[in-house]
């Protein structure tokens, strides 16, 4: 006949590794079961050259019997798939999101020069030259460009959150706290800026084979 005891004696580790469903009893329930128990755990931090191996030799001299875990080892094994993962993940959304930026860019752009493509051959006719006209049209979409990396940086937080909680839900975890770095959320607005003024730059460069008296022979 079993019996039932009034406290719980197992409870679930949200740990990574065993795909987070590994369960643990505490001291009191594993008492219950096996009696007395007689369990110690030491942490050993080596100074500094110092490797696991001489800490594990070190440990055997003293105590035969000791079981050594490397604890940095087990670590960086639990997380190197996940790690891998993730940073898979990132450049993927970094090559999609150059390949919109530019694709986008480019239909404006091209779309601008074709619209205007009399005014460019008056302003050359005028004096202007191919760099400044591809200057002042690199620039004429930069404001929305500005405004839509900052609204994608700023989405970053909340939609990386999520992400990592898909990434992560295969073993059990059910929230993530996301901490963005400024640094990176920094890099990420002005590397979008980047791939929209060099992919306009060369689209523009269609400019410099605008000749005003072929427009005007046209016509």
């Amino acid at each position: 006949r079993s019996t039932l005891f009034p406290y719980t004696t197992l409870f679930r580790s949200q740990k990574i590794n065993h795909t987070g469903q590994q369960m643990m009893i505490t001291f009191d329930g594993c008492e219950r079961i096996l009696g007395d128990v007689d369990y110690t755990v030491y942490v050993l931090y080596g100074k500094e050259g110092v490797t696991y191996e001489e800490l594990e030799r070190k440990a055997k001299e003293l105590s035969p019997d000791v079981t050594m875990e490397n604890t940095e080892k087990v670590v960086e094994e639990t997380i190197s798939s996940v790690s891998n993962s993730m940073k898979l993940i990132c450049i993927v959304i970094v090559i999609v999101t150059a390949f919109v930026v530019i694709f986008v860019e480019t239909l404006l752009i091209r779309a601008r020069i074709a619209r205007e493509l009399k005014n460019y051959g008056i302003n050359k006719a005028l004096g202007f030259t191919s760099g400044q006209l591809l200057v002042q049209t690199m620039i004429s979409n930069l404001p929305s460009v500005m405004a839509g990396a900052l609204i994608g940086t700023l989405l970053s937080m909340p939609v990386g959150g999520q992400l990592m909680v898909a990434a992560l839900g295969f073993f059990g975890i059910k929230s993530v706290d996301v901490v963005s770095s400024p640094m990176w959320m920094t890099v990420s607005f002005v590397g979008l800026l980047l791939v929209a003024v060099l992919s306009a730059a060369v689209v523009g460069l269609s400019i410099r084979r605008i000749h005003p008296v072929e427009l005007l022979t046209e016509e």
